[in-house]
């Protein structure tokens, strides 16, 4: 509405002066009151200082003067997400929307399909997930001795010890070990540590090859114009309840390279990415830990 015919041309914004910074959010004192007050009145029955930690950890944190020595709680949020709600999946959902995190892609049968709108936020979100990783104990790497991994991965195509030093890791920690039931926890796993890889776009579940490929490593060739390997992985994986005899590994083995050589062969990787050489690597893992992992090459 500011434009040259706008009356709104006299206002000036005083958002920035520091005697004016607790105007715009709530401070602790306030939010605590709040808490004590709807505590009080049976509106939740959580203690006061475990909804203040939740609180502080969600919604505080914002200062608008740089002079200002008070943090704010942003008052939307506090008034409109119930502390006691925050974990029923609409709500979290709805939280991650809020915050940018995820947004629509799609609607389908008139619902809104939420997702990951862009390679920012994604490396945001394994930001996120290696920081919680790290502060629940369940997972800790040397992550600069990691990365240096990464880096012979993109520049020397030597995969295989980046891949064994992760292998090793998860074998290693048994924090780890209660929270890994399935495939898709173990691709979580995997997917937080690779994204770390600054030479790479990350992709999960790119469309390839009439199937999908667990994790695509496309090589950053905007930033990076020397990098030639770029990396398909298909991660299989077989529960500790199961067999991993060498009849069993073999089986899963041969249906991943087959997998791989189909989304190798697709004609968009060479197109989008000429002069690059994709590689295939088949990973299994028998519960926690790595019992294979090769290349495949066209």
């Amino acid at each position: 509405m500011d434009d040259v015919t706008s009356g709104f041309n006299i206002g000036k914004n005083i958002s920035l002066h520091p005697d004016f910074n607790e105007m715009v959010g709530f401070t602790e004192p306030e939010v605590r009151h709040l808490v004590e007050t709807y505590r009080d009145l049976g509106v939740f029955n959580q203690e006061v200082a475990t909804a203040m930690g939740i609180m502080g950890e969600w919604y505080n944190g914002y200062r608008f003067a740089r002079t200002a020595d008070t943090d704010l709680y942003n008052s939307d949020m506090v008034l409109y997400f119930p502390l006691n709600q925050l974990t029923d999946e609409e709500n979290f959902l709805s939280l991650l929307h809020y915050f940018g995190l995820l947004s629509i892609r799609e609607v389908a049968g008139g619902a809104p399909r939420l997702g990951i709108p862009n390679q920012t936020v994604k490396r945001l979100m394994y930001g996120y997930l290696r920081d919680a990783y790290r502060d629940v104990e369940v997972f800790r790497i040397r992550l600069f001795r990691f990365e240096q991994l990464l880096m012979r991965m993109a520049n020397e195509g030597e995969w295989r010890p980046a891949f064994e030093f992760l292998g090793e890791a998860i074998a290693r920690q048994t924090g780890i070990r209660d929270y890994i039931a399935g495939e898709k926890v173990i691709q979580g796993f995997l997917a937080a540590y690779l994204s770390l890889a600054d030479y790479y776009v990350l992709r999960s579940e790119t469309e390839l090859g009439k199937g999908h490929a667990d994790i695509a490593l496309e090589p950053l060739v905007a930033r990076y114009p020397h990098l030639r390997r770029g990396y398909l992985i298909e991660l299989k994986y077989r529960p500790r309840s199961e067999s991993a005899d060498q009849a069993a590994v073999t089986t899963v083995v041969e249906v991943a390279q087959a997998q791989l050589l189909r989304y190798l062969a697709d004609e968009r990787l060479a197109r989008q990415f000429p002069g690059v050489r994709f590689i295939g690597l088949v990973v299994v893992f028998h519960g926690w830990e790595l019992v294979y992992c090769d290349a495949v090459q066209r």
